[in-house]
Formats: structure tokens, C-alpha cells, sequence
């Protein structure tokens, strides 16, 4: 995470691992809202992330290369 080099996810599949980072990010948007921030993204949009996607996974020549 950007603001925070020293957390890692570490999980036993890479769907794992994105669970557990949209599990930050929704505690995260939690706290702030609990903080009366309210300018945050929805946590309905957070289901609709698809890391695997974002981070390029099914681009062939990342296919290939796993």
C-alpha cells in the first residue's frame, strides 16, 4: 500500500490476497466514515474491483510468463 511500504499480504493464493486487501481498504473506509469523513469511495464499489484486471493478470504475455 502506497502510504504504508511496510504491510504486506501474504496468503496462500492470489485471490486470497486481494480479499485481504479489499478488507483493508473497507476497514479503512469504515474508520474514516466512523471520523465523519464522508467524501469516500462506496463499499459496494470495492466488490466491483477486479485486482486481476487492475494489475494487468490476464494479459497474455503476463499469462504466459506464470
Amino acid at each position: 500500500m502506497e502510504g504504508c511500504p511496510s504491510v504486506t499480504f501474504t496468503e496462500t493464493s492470489a485471490d486470497k490476497c486481494w480479499e485481504s486487501v479489499l478488507k483493508r481498504l473497507h476497514d479503512k473506509i469504515t474508520e474514516q466514515r466512523s471520523l465523519g469523513e464522508l467524501e469516500l469511495p462506496s463499499l459496494e464499489l470495492l466488490k466491483s474491483i477486479n485486482g486481476f484486471r487492475m494489475f494487468g493478470f490476464p494479459l497474455p504475455s503476463i499469462v504466459q510468463v506464470m
